[in-house]
């Protein structure tokens, strides 16, 4: 896996969102930017009606591990 990480900002409707389609439990704020795994991202960008590219100061995000 690929360990670069990119800036993803979460666009979509909801107030908060905690993504589920990748499976990275990644919380959002909408408008809020999280550094996120370059392979994640690249999916993640794939859908512009919810992400777009974020700033390059944001935090980097926290993927729960697997239980």
């Amino acid at each position: 896996m690929d360990q670069r990480l990119t800036s993803v900002k979460y666009i979509g409707k909801r107030p908060e969102y905690i993504d589920g389609a990748y499976g990275t439990r990644i919380h959002f704020v909408q408008g809020e930017s999280r550094m996120v795994p370059f392979d994640t991202a690249r999916l993640m960008l794939r859908h512009v009606d919810v992400y777009a590219p974020g700033e390059e100061d944001a935090p980097v995000a926290s993927i729960p591990a697997e239980k």
